[in-house]
Order: C-alpha cells, then structure tokens, then sequence
C-alpha cells in the first residue's frame, strides 16, 4: 500500500471514529482527533432572514448574532458545541464514499452525509432527517491524522412529528 493510500484508509478511520463519538455521546473524545485550531463551519445551514441574521436552526441564532458568519472556532469551541447540540437529541450520522485528496501531511474530503436527529426533548417524537456535505480539512500532527476544519451544507432537510409522518 503507497503512503497515499494509507493517508487515505487512515482519514476514513477517522472520519467514522467521528461519527460514532458524536452519536455515543463520547463527546470528551474528541479532543483526540481534532487539532487544536479546529473549526466547524455551519453557515451553509443556517436560514437567514431578510435583514441577513440567522433565524434557524435556533441554536445557532443564539450564538452567532446579526449578520456574524455561523463558525465554531478552536478544539475547545467545538467539543463544547457539539456537546451541547446533540445532547438533547439522539443522533444518527452516516458518512458515505468520500472523495479525498492527500497532499503529504495536509488532505481535504468531500463526505456526502444523512443525518437523523430524534428529540428527546419536549416536544417529544420530532424527528429531522438532513441530507448533505462535509467538507473536511485534515492536518497529520504528530504521527497522526486529526480533523482541522469542517464545513457542512445541506441540500435537503425534512421534519417530521411523529416517526413516518412528514411535515
């Protein structure tokens, strides 16, 4: 297996190790495989209103304010907002082929994603069901792959009230 190959096979373990951490909860983990200037880019889900501000998802209309571009910066940023958005609900997140591009210790990928999101919270039984992007960032620190920078988008996202019925 060339170098390449193996960069690529390893950012796949990583991705997925990601995945699972976020939907076990395991959120301390990922202090593990992110690098310490991480960022998480969410403006490509958020709505906005006419006047530019972010009216949802809700969450993120509390922390980034008027016109502010919707991005978590840094490791500790991030562990703490993951955390506190999937708390509250039971995720699921898949990852598909992905296209990775390696340039000796830097890479970037391309994940197509669907993600499905159950309250766990009044009102109970809403379900969101996303289909999208990530567009990841990978630095190699220290012998090891990390994650550097994420940006997700969405093409398609649907509500539902109760499991099987759309809304």
């Amino acid at each position: 297996m060339s170098a390449e190959e193996s960069a690529v096979e390893e950012i796949r373990n990583l991705k997925a190790r990601y995945f699972r951490i976020i939907d076990t909860k395991c959120f301390e983990e990922l202090n593990s495989i992110l690098s310490e200037d991480a960022y998480f880019d969410l403006d490509g889900i958020v709505n906005r209103g006419s006047d530019g501000s972010i009216l949802a998802p809700v969450q993120l209309a509390a922390l980034f304010q008027g016109h502010q571009a919707a991005v978590v910066r840094g490791r500790a940023a991030m562990v703490a907002f993951i955390t506190q958005a999937l708390s509250p609900v039971i995720s699921i997140h898949h990852g598909f082929t992905a296209e990775i591009e390696v340039d000796g210790d830097s890479a970037k990928a391309i994940w197509p994603m669907e993600d499905i999101f159950f309250g766990l919270t009044p009102p109970h039984g809403l379900i969101r069901q996303a289909y999208g992007h990530y567009a990841d960032i990978y630095r190699k620190e220290g012998g090891m792959w990390r994650i550097a920078g994420q940006s997700l988008s969405f093409l398609h996202q649907r509500w539902f009230e109760k499991e099987g019925q759309a809304s």
